[in-house]
Order: C-alpha cells, then structure tokens, then sequence
C-alpha cells in the first residue's frame, strides 16, 4: 500500500500521476460516445496493407481505414438503386 500512495504522489511531467490518471480517464470516457467519421478508405488484403498510400495519408493528416477487397462484395448493401432509361 505504501507503494501505491508514493506512486500517486509521484510527479510527472510537473502533474501529479493521481491528476494525470483522472485526466486520462476522463478524456477516455469522452471517447466511449463519439462516432468515427473517416470518408477516406485505403483498399487492401488481409495479408498486405499498402504502405504508401497511408504514409501519403500520415504527412498530410488524412484519416482512413483500411478496407479489404472482400468486403466490398461480402458485407456491401445496395441503398438505391439507379436506373437509366432511353430517351
């Protein structure tokens, strides 16, 4: 127990560990609710994932998934269908 309370009276960074941890918890809770939104999707296999297209992704501070091939006809879903019809 000793240990536990010297390790929460530690400094870090010129905060307290105890602050620090609290600070943690709560930023961690804050992301329990949010929704990712990423438009951006970087094609790939289970066994290779492009390495390129996401470091071109990283310099530019890009957010994307990796999406495999296979779900785009496995889990894909038809949302409208479109028709042309001849003049």
């Amino acid at each position: 127990m000793n240990a536990l309370r010297t390790l929460a009276q530690m400094p870090h960074g010129g905060v307290k560990y105890r602050e620090y941890a609290d600070a943690c918890r709560r930023l961690s809770w804050l992301n329990t609710d949010s929704k990712q939104v990423c438009d951006l999707a970087i094609l790939c296999e289970a066994s290779y994932l492009p390495d390129k297209s996401a470091k071109t992704c990283y310099q530019h501070q890009l957010d994307f998934n990796y999406l495999e091939i296979r779900h785009l006809w496995e889990d894909a879903k038809l949302i409208q269908r479109v028709s042309i019809s001849p003049e």
